[in-house]
């Protein structure tokens, strides 16, 4: 009897060192992968993209630039991507019915579903090529009977005394910034004939403030915006270089846009009284709250460094 008593000790105390073992090991997972808690300290969200661009399991999802959980699943519905992400529960007050999903046309719909004012994030390409989204939204507003709401765009930029100058002052940071992000998203990296693009016809809004200006209106009238902020903050940039362009921005940038936004909308106006005609691209301004209310003011700055038109 003492010997069975023995023996089944011997084998409860291998049992415990193996739990513990497991236990231990499972932690050290955890603390490696940085999967960004136990289960129970997360919660899943689902969204459905029409292309996912590269993205893949285990990339960070971001709030603010904070990140707060990964990509866990990719499977296709249909024709479209169902992306499930895991979100640390301590972030949930924050993802609120505010928050929505941007880059394709299921996202613009939602918006307007839930009557929200749509912000596009355009970091890429012409600006223009987004008109069917702006189109889009003011056409499912009307359908689910929503009030008529604002429509904002968010891009990159820089403002410098020239063209060659804002450039010169950009190129290595914005060029390292997407680079890093691109690396996480599985994207080529950029070179400078890319960037050069962009600046040109693409929706980077970076050269003196003329070039700035004229760029934001050929943009606001395109997509009959009501608000466009300018993401100023570009990777390691310097601090001083920031300022200055904050200060072209509130101090040239915007009376340059404002002073173009109502001289085109006067004249368009004084054309009507005579031809009894309005303009469709009247009528998107008004139907996005335009015309010299369009651009009112500058938020030179606040904690989430941003330029921002109101």
């Amino acid at each position: 009897m003492p010997r069975t008593r023995s023996l089944a000790w011997a084998e409860l105390k291998i049992g415990l060192v193996s739990i513990f073992a497991i236990v231990m090991a499972s932690i050290l997972i955890f603390l490696v992968t940085g999967s960004g808690g136990f289960f129970w300290q997360r919660y899943s969200l689902k969204t459905v993209f029409s292309n996912i661009a590269g993205l893949k399991t285990g990339a960070p999802v971001r709030l603010a630039g904070v990140e707060i959980g990964s990509v866990s699943d990719l499977n296709f519905v249909g024709d479209r991507v169902e992306v499930e992400l895991q979100i640390r529960k301590e972030h949930q007050p924050r993802i609120t019915n505010q928050s929505t999903v941007g880059g394709s046309p299921e996202s613009v719909v939602r918006a307007a579903h839930h009557g929200l004012p749509l912000m596009l994030a355009i970091i890429s390409g012409s600006p223009q090529r987004f008109v069917g989204y702006s189109d889009l939204y003011r056409q499912m507003l009307e359908r689910f009977e929503k009030p008529t709401l604002p429509i904002g765009v968010h891009s990159p930029g820089h403002v410098a005394d020239t063209d060659e100058q804002a450039k010169e002052d950009l190129w290595p940071h914005y060029a390292g910034l997407m680079n890093r992000i691109g690396a996480e998203r599985g994207w080529q990296p950029i070179g400078r004939a890319h960037f050069e693009r962009e600046a040109a016809e693409g929706a980077l809004f970076v050269g003196a403030p003329e070039t700035v200006a004229a760029k934001i209106v050929k943009t606001v009238k395109a997509l009959g915006l009501s608000r466009f902020d300018l993401k100023y903050s570009n990777g390691t940039m310097p601090h001083d270089k920031l300022m200055k362009s904050i200060e072209l921005y509130g101090t040239r940038v915007v009376p340059l846009v404002k002073e173009q936004l109502q001289s085109e909308t006067g004249e368009t106006e004084e054309r009507d009284d005579h031809t009894g005609v309005t303009g469709e691209r009247r009528k998107r301004w008004r139907h996005a709250g335009g015309g010299p209310s369009l651009v009112s003011s500058l938020a030179a700055m606040d904690h989430r460094r941003r330029g921002d038109l109101r």
